[in-house]
């Protein structure tokens, strides 16, 4: 084996952006790829804005996770024990750590806040125990009133719900709007179910807007929708061919002149007077759409050629136009090559051409009916959830929004936030959803340019993971390019990876550069991949990644003894490193650990088997109960059984049950 080899730079290629981001009077947006510090980092920032405060609650750190926030609470507690107990590290940036706490540590005496004894004073909050707390403050202005456990399996409410709607489809007059969405349905009742569930986990995307319109303005709302969505995506597909626009718009004439002629309801015909690319809005569809067809097939493919079927006629040898025909036909050969291999042009064709051009009236109705049955449907849900004792997430986020109030009406609640709150960080800022952000813009609504108040967000577009919670990375995209409410976010990057060795980050910029967009769409929350740097050099003198592949379920057992080979091969080169064996799902390891098991290699796997189902701590519990109780007949018969089994054993169960 060879020895590690450090990168000889020391400094790492961001250390300007590290250093900007502890600047406490401006607020940032912080891009921190997986192991690029951001946990320190924000550790760093915190112990530098307490002290600078009048009083510690002034500084809100807001995570997605407990784990996450329990682990911030104990880096700040450890970095004041360390600044108060030890010496000056080395380390550069343990040395700015160990700073920034005695700072903070000389603060503290100062105005005597006691965090050592007191840590519950460090505001590190989950964003749902943020929302919870806000809405208990304010339990009948919110509508949660007494709020119940959140649920983590939402699916059986949803159900509840849904089926205590549908009641309205009996009597004598039942819902017409139900009535509506059935016959859409085909009156098929099970499709039905699924559809309102499925609204119900997405309800803080529509129920504000629906609220807020009311039933006479339900369809200048969804026009207006439809109309965001399509000028979103005329932009998009806009900015792919603006350098393409002249020679583009001159093809598409020609061919419009063309079909004209031969073929008047062709779509791009409507192209035949163009001087400029269409507008990017809604009315200008259609010559986006006969665009697209001069670039594409019907199966959605980047042409690679063109006939008299999109307006470029053969070539007639004995015609005088012969010479200008041929031009044109070069011309739109040498575009399309041009484009040829662009996905991200591809990908943003295809999406323009699933655009709705327009709306029946059926179709209008069908909406207007949704826009009347889901807020009763609504309505259920909060009668099942007081049923219940419980509640969800969203229930949760949506009352700490009523209580916060509105910019132009904030409640007492919200003034009081904003007097005792001049510093918010946000971690894993790309798993927030519309709702989070809204919580956000409101807790900011009163803040101004240099008054003292900063807004710390750091993210990771990357690695965004709970989309099954309404997550949108776009979020995070937004904010770093416009900021958030009226707070400007200055937008930062983090580069370096302290946490793998070179081969490996190296293979990882290699793989996943692939597998990314080419560019951010903060629209469909594409995210593009971005490089990093290793500050830790090659430490395994062979390839870094190795790739073993197995297709089904019935390689198991092959991949089970793959998996035992290289553990042998790893203990060998290294006996007292560390191994982890990581899959997907527990089922995975049904065979790996058998594998193991019978190849004498231990590993430990407690949440797959815990202490409390081994036989001997079972035995164990037997035997304490028996001395506890001396009536309890069944303790004394199941240690009756496990003496006899020690019998049969022999000494091996003998001997564990010896050493626990």
């Amino acid at each position: 084996m060879t020895e590690a080899v450090m990168n000889p730079v020391h400094t790492p290629v961001d250390a300007d952006a590290r250093s900007r981001a502890l600047d406490i009077s401006r607020s940032f947006a912080v891009s921190a790829p997986a192991g690029s510090g951001k946990t320190g980092l924000l550790t760093q920032r915190v112990l530098k804005l307490l002290a600078a405060c009048q009083q510690p609650e002034e500084v809100l750190a807001i995570t997605f996770t407990r784990k996450a926030a329990g682990e911030m609470r104990e880096r700040l507690i450890e970095a004041l024990h360390n600044a108060r107990d030890t010496e000056r590290p080395e380390n550069p940036h343990d040395a700015i750590t160990w700073d920034l706490a005695s700072k903070l540590l000389a603060r503290d005496a100062e105005l005597n806040w006691q965090l050592l004894q007191m840590p519950q004073r460090l505001r590190i909050q989950t964003i749902d125990g943020l929302c919870r707390s806000l809405a208990s403050q304010l339990p009948i202005e919110s509508g949660l009133g007494a709020p119940g456990e959140p649920l983590e399996q939402t699916q059986v409410a949803f159900e509840t719900a849904v089926v205590n709607l549908l009641k309205y489809l009996d009597g004598e007059n039942p819902d017409g709007d139900l009535q509506e969405l059935l016959l859409h349905l085909d009156n098929d009742l099970g499709q039905l179910n699924k559809l309102l569930q499925i609204l119900q986990e997405k309800r803080e995307q529509w129920l504000g807007p629906l609220l807020n319109v009311g039933h006479e303005g339900a369809q200048d709302y969804f026009h207006f929708a439809i109309d965001e969505l399509v000028a979103e995506n005329l932009e998009v597909l806009a900015g792919y061919l603006q350098g393409y626009a002249g020679e583009l718009v001159e093809l598409a004439g020609y061919a419009g002149k063309n079909l004209q002629k031969e073929k008047p309801d062709h779509p791009l015909c409507a192209c035949a007077d163009l001087d400029a690319l269409p507008e990017a809005d809604n009315s200008a569809l259609p010559q986006w759409l006969a665009l697209t067809e001069l670039l594409v097939t019907g199966k959605g493919e980047l042409r690679k050629a063109v006939d008299k079927r999109v307006g470029f006629p053969a070539v007639d040898k004995k015609d005088p136009e012969t010479a200008q025909a041929n031009e044109y036909k070069a011309r739109i050969k040498d575009l399309l090559a041009e484009l040829g291999g662009n996905e991200s042009l591809l990908a943003a064709i295809n999406e323009v051409r699933k655009l709705p051009s327009g709306l029946q009236q059926g179709q209008w109705q069908l909406l207007q009916s949704l826009a009347q049955v889901l807020p009763k449907l609504v309505a259920e849900l909060k009668l099942v959830f007081q049923q219940l004792g419980a509640t969800d997430y969203t229930e949760v986020a949506q009352a700490a929004l009523v209580a916060l109030g509105n910019s132009d009406e904030p409640t007492d609640l919200a003034l009081k936030m904003d007097i005792q709150t001049r510093h918010i960080l946000v971690d894993e800022f790309q798993d927030t959803s519309q709702m989070q952000l809204q919580l956000l813009e409101k807790l900011t609504a009163g803040w101004e340019p240099d008054d003292g108040r900063t807004l710390f967000i750091v993210g990771d577009g990357m690695q965004s993971c709970y989309g099954f919670r309404n997550a949108n990375v776009g979020i995070f995209l937004d904010a770093r390019a416009r900021g958030i409410g009226e707070v400007a976010l200055t937008p930062l990057d983090l580069q370096v990876n302290f946490r793998s060795e070179g081969a490996v980050v190296e293979w990882v910029n290699e793989t996943f550069q692939k597998a990314f967009p080419a560019e951010d769409n903060i629209g469909r929350g594409a995210v593009r991949y971005l490089n990093s740097h290793a500050f830790k050099g090659v430490k395994w003198p062979g390839p870094a990644v190795n790739f073993y592949g197995c297709m089904d379920d019935e390689e198991r057992g092959r991949e089970a003894q793959q998996a035992v080979e290289l553990v042998r091969d790893l203990q060998a080169k290294d006996p007292s490193g560390r191994i982890a064996i990581l899959v997907r799902k527990k089922k995975h390891l049904g065979k790996i650990l058998p594998a193991l098991s019978a190849a004498g290699i231990a590993f430990q796997a407690p949440d797959l088997a815990p202490l409390a189902s081994k036989m001997v701590v079972l035995d164990l519990l037997s035997l304490t109960r028996a001395l506890l109780d001396p009536s309890d007949r069944i303790s004394w018969l199941a240690l009756l059984r496990a003496l006899v089994r020690t019998a049969i054993a022999g000494p091996l169960y003998a001997g564990q049950l010896e050493q626990w």
